[in-house]
């Protein structure tokens, strides 16, 4: 059992839940059902012991006033008519969707920081450990997670809610390259991160 409470101090924690859209979801997670579920039931277990939830989508209004044509993976995503806000592929699921106590930052760039009011809210609430899942690993996770490491916050990833195409690339990411900026942990379970010892 991997318990890192011990790490933890709950009133300086915020989860991240990045990029939990219908659209990645469905391209990205095996049995998404059932992970959706566990999901909902890590939420749940996050809101009882009173850490900050922060869920993070990726947006764009009509048009695409956001993006620039020297930015290749978001030209990409203009040009395909992908994540709109308000497209049904852009939505949080309802079973995980975000409560009254959690916030929502919209973002235009891979990184959760990049150009969103994340660290403000971060910082507003004291808030010195990030505890990070998303979709995808090569992309939301990592680039967050560098951005946060020079921010000198402490860093916790989830393996098991973290997702990539490239099953060599999620392996690397998550046994060589986070591993020398944040803990990754892995818990089948989520309930074990406040597991009584």
């Amino acid at each position: 059992m991997v318990d890192i409470t011990q790490d933890l101090d709950c009133q300086k924690t915020a989860l991240l839940v990045m990029d939990h859209q219908e659209m990645l979801i469905n391209n990205y997670v095996p049995n998404k059902d059932d992970y959706l579920a566990n999901l909902a039931n890590v939420l749940e277990e996050t809101r009882k012991n009173g850490i900050q939830i922060i869920y993070v989508r990726v947006g764009f209004r009509k048009n695409y006033p956001e993006v620039s044509n020297q930015n290749v993976i978001f030209s990409s995503v203009r040009n395909g008519g992908r994540f709109l806000s308000q497209d049904a592929g852009s939505a949080i699921p309802s079973v995980i969707a975000p409560q009254e106590d959690d916030q929502v930052i919209l973002k235009h760039r891979v990184s959760a920081f990049e150009g969103t009011e994340l660290q403000l809210l971060l910082r507003a609430q004291n808030i010195s450990t990030i505890v990070v899942l998303g979709i995808t690993t090569s992309g939301v996770v990592l680039s967050t997670v560098r951005q946060a490491a020079d921010l000198d916050y402490k860093i916790f990833v989830l393996e098991d809610y973290c997702f990539d195409a490239d099953a060599e690339v999620q392996k690397v990411l998550l046994e060589k390259i986070l591993p020398m900026q944040a803990k990754v942990v892995k818990l089948k379970s989520y309930q074990e991160l406040f597991s009584v010892s």
